[in-house]
């Protein structure tokens, strides 16, 4: 979403011009790609993209907007991606100067899908627990009572329990165990 100086302080018109790029963004065949992703990616995707743009499967950008997948016979497999500057716009990234001559920071509106992963909302579905945090953060920014935050900031805030980062890693060892039919 660009560079900002370090006494940038966004306003409900800046959320806004960043939900127009988003939504611009999410009208992009591979965008799809997002509600694949989970976690707060997928529920920033759900705003735009309806769940059946999922089932079509590979768009026709695969080769520019894609991966290819080998198997273990050599074959190659090719499905939509999203790059990490399309991350960074579906989570409403700036690149803000910190004071330190040239050295800036990311700075976002949400986390970003790695610092969601490691907090301890990510259980490897979406639960009551996200959709409220996500609810009480959308307040914060409509009310302007919410600033942008750095990774580091938003790890310490995505950290509720540990009882909760505990069944994520549960939750996903038995999914690989079904998945390899050990179970």
């Amino acid at each position: 979403l660009g560079w900002r100086d370090m006494l940038y302080k966004p306003d409900a018109v800046d959320y806004m011009a960043y939900r127009e790029q988003q939504d611009v963004f999410f009208h992009h065949p591979h965008a799809h790609t997002a509600l694949l992703r989970g976690g707060s990616v997928w529920c920033l995707a759900m705003q735009s993209i309806s769940q059946d743009a999922v089932l079509a499967g590979p768009t026709d950008e695969v080769f520019t907007h894609g991966q290819a997948f080998q198997t273990s016979d050599g074959t190659y497999w090719w499905d939509d991606d999203l790059s990490e500057d399309e991350l960074k716009l579906i989570c409403g990234v700036y690149k803000v100067f910190t004071g330190y001559g040239q050295q800036a920071a990311d700075m976002s509106w949400w986390p970003k899908p790695t610092i969601w992963q490691r907090g301890n909302l990510d259980v490897g579905y979406w639960s009551h627990a996200c959709e409220e945090w996500v609810q009480n953060w959308l307040t914060h920014i409509l009310n302007r009572s919410a600033d942008l935050r750095s990774a580091k900031k938003w790890g310490s805030s995505l950290v509720m329990s540990r009882k909760q980062g505990k069944l994520a890693t549960k939750n996903a060892k038995l999914a690989e165990r079904c998945i390899l039919h050990k179970v």
